[in-house]
């Protein structure tokens, strides 16, 4: 009992709460008393723990970890430090800690989907839409990513998931992104726009259904596919199931993909101009197809660094068709078309825009 401070002169002064010829001082060594990794049905009972220069009690990832009528007293930093899931703490004398007595937080995910599917016996569907939201948005931000990855690895493939996982769902724009140290989930059935296999009749609307819809709202049939089809998905014609909704909604054919988040990707793409990208996108306007190599692409938009993986990434995000069986590119439909065209001639105003303020600073 009493107070110390340990100086920036390397010494120790102890300010003790009796007289200090009859103090009895304890100088501890230990750097914890108790430390537990992942520990199931452990129940601690009437011990005292005291003396440390760390956490007195640091339990992580527990379960059914239990202290009772424990008494835990002069810890440098906290008297307990835990996480972990149906944790107890119960009756227990805390005192003289340098920090909180206890500090406690919820456990890992796993963890605690594994208690509930142990308590219940039923194991989990977890579905995930657009997956990629967070590779796609935040590639400068490494550590949230890898953070990101981590988790999906532990709800998708740590060894708890092999338990209380019944199936997991996830879609997205780009496949699952290829991480050197977490290629952790290819446990996943991957379906792509270029490897659909049997799924290929869900990836979008079919033609037949394109038609009995024009027919039900009493569009052009012959207009609809000139503007929304154009894809080919293992030999089956696709139509944009957006566009096709939005266009019998306000009986109007547009260019709806223009107003999306995704439509800058093509700005970026475009103005990187990898080995004559914009020269290849022109030919394809006038209705050409250029070759392509899709095995090189990493499955990030922000981590291209060649034509190929350029115009990878714009089929997976539906700006381009691909013919597996030539392994070519083309431009789909009219609706497309006009988005290329759009972005061709922001960046062109752009252009002459920075052109014309180096010719005022000449």
């Amino acid at each position: 009992p009493g107070e110390y401070l340990f100086g920036e002169d390397g010494v120790l002064y102890y300010y003790p709460t009796e007289e200090f010829a009859t103090a009895t001082m304890t100088i501890p060594q230990s750097s914890g008393l108790v430390k537990t990794n992942k520990a199931k049905f452990l129940t601690f009972k009437g011990l005292t723990f005291t003396c440390c220069v760390d956490d007195a009690i640091t339990v992580k990832g527990g379960y059914n970890v239990s202290f009772i009528d424990c008494e835990v007293s002069a810890a440098k930093d906290q008297g307990f430090d835990i996480d972990g899931y149906n944790l107890t703490i119960s009756g227990c004398s805390i005192h003289d800690t340098g920090s909180d007595a206890v500090s406690f937080t919820s456990g890992d995910i796993e963890n605690i989907l594994d208690a509930v599917y142990r308590k219940t016996g039923r194991p989990f569907v977890i579905i995930i839409d657009e997956w990629d939201c967070v590779v796609r948005n935040h590639s400068d931000r490494p550590d949230l990513v890898h953070r990101y990855m981590q988790f999906l690895h532990s709800i998708f493939k740590s060894e708890e998931s092999k338990g209380f996982l019944a199936l997991g769902y996830i879609t997205g724009i780009l496949p699952i992104k290829k991480i050197h140290d977490e290629s952790a989930l290819n446990n996943f059935r991957e379906y792509t726009m270029l490897k659909s296999y049997e799924l290929t009749p869900y990836f979008g609307f079919t033609e037949d259904e394109v038609r009995e819809l024009c027919t039900r709202f009493g569009m052009d049939f012959a207009s609809m596919k000139q503007w929304y089809d154009g894809y080919r998905i293992s030999g089956m014609s696709m139509y944009n199931p957006n566009s096709v909704c939005l266009a019998l909604a306000r009986k109007k054919l547009d260019s709806w993909w223009k107003n999306t988040s995704s439509f800058e990707s093509i700005n970026d793409l475009i103005t990187l101009n990898y080995d004559g990208l914009k020269d290849d996108i022109l030919t394809m306007l006038k209705g050409g197809r250029v070759n392509v190599d899709s095995s090189t692409f990493g499955n990030d938009l922000h981590d291209i660094e060649s034509k190929d993986e350029a115009l990878t990434a714009l089929i997976h995000l539906g700006y381009l068709g691909y013919d597996a069986e030539r392994e070519t590119a083309y431009l789909p439909n009219y609706e497309v078309g006009t988005a290329f065209k759009a972005a061709l001639k922001k960046i062109d105003k752009k252009f002459n825009k920075k052109m014309h303020k180096k010719k005022i600073k000449l």
